[in-house]
């Protein structure tokens, strides 16, 4: 009998072991980016003029904390409804360099071809490529809710490969099956919310 305790008392203890030694490596690997945003804070509404009832430009959004390494970076904003596991995707960019830490409005109008004339494709290689949400195009859109409060997940990502290589339309599926082959350092998140107000 003390040979059954002290036998699964090893399992245990090796168990654990690997348990822990798992988690620190994740850990270790995978650090949180600090993101931010200098027209909401975490957790805040959303600005209308940010939303499809406003201006419908993305926010100014920031990252900071980058873990050595990084070599490029990848910006997600989506709607996601816990609960059911739905997804709507309002904008999606990457190959983002690793020397910028802020993405601002000005920066979405000359990347979308609406600052200044210039044509969408002349800073791709400095502001990064646009991927496609989920009304079909390449381009941000804003939180156009049903009635009722919404939370919104604007995630940044720290990768350790200076471009992707996508070619075509790039769906968050795409962009997510690619990313996580071990080219993910770091991330962070701000959330925001929006309650649209229907007539």
């Amino acid at each position: 009998m003390k040979n059954v305790y002290l036998f699964v008392g090893i399992i245990i203890g090796v168990t654990l072991g690997i348990h822990m030694l798992h988690t620190a490596k994740e850990s270790r690997r995978y650090p949180h980016l600090i993101v931010t945003s200098s027209a909401f804070a975490s957790g805040d509404v959303i600005p209308i003029a940010y939303t499809c009832e406003g201006a419908n430009t993305p926010p100014p959004i920031a990252w900071k904390r980058v873990p050595p390494g990084t070599r490029s970076f990848a910006l997600l904003f989506e709607y996601s409804r816990k609960a059911s596991g739905q997804s709507w995707v309002h904008w999606l960019i990457y190959d983002i360099p690793s020397y910028r830490r802020e993405f601002l409005v000005k920066d979405y109008q000359e990347l979308s071809g609406e600052g200044s004339g210039t044509h969408r494709d002349v800073r791709t290689e400095q502001l990064g490529k646009v991927g496609i949400n989920s009304w079909k195009k390449e381009s941000y859109g804003g939180p156009c809710p049903p009635a009722g409060l919404q939370e919104y997940h604007f995630t940044v990502f720290a990768l350790d490969v200076e471009t992707l290589n996508l070619k075509g339309p790039v769906t968050k599926n795409i962009f997510l099956e690619t990313v996580n082959k071990g080219h993910v350092l770091a991330t962070g998140k701000l959330v925001g919310s929006y309650d649209r107000r229907l007539p």
